[in-house]
């Protein structure tokens, strides 16, 4: 159950941060979109060492 909930989490801010990441992109970074996911999946590494 705690696993089960973990991934619920994890998956809920990887939504949320698609979202944000479509909206700064189609703001700020057109072009930029590549460079967003890949900065984008290092964040999320990163976040999940952390936790």
């Amino acid at each position: 159950m705690f696993m089960f909930s973990r991934a619920f989490e994890r998956m809920i801010q990887s939504r949320e941060q698609e979202a944000r990441r479509l909206v700064l992109s189609h703001h700020f970074y057109p072009m930029d979109q590549d460079l967003m996911c890949s900065g984008d999946s290092h964040n999320q590494t990163t976040r999940s060492k952390v936790l």
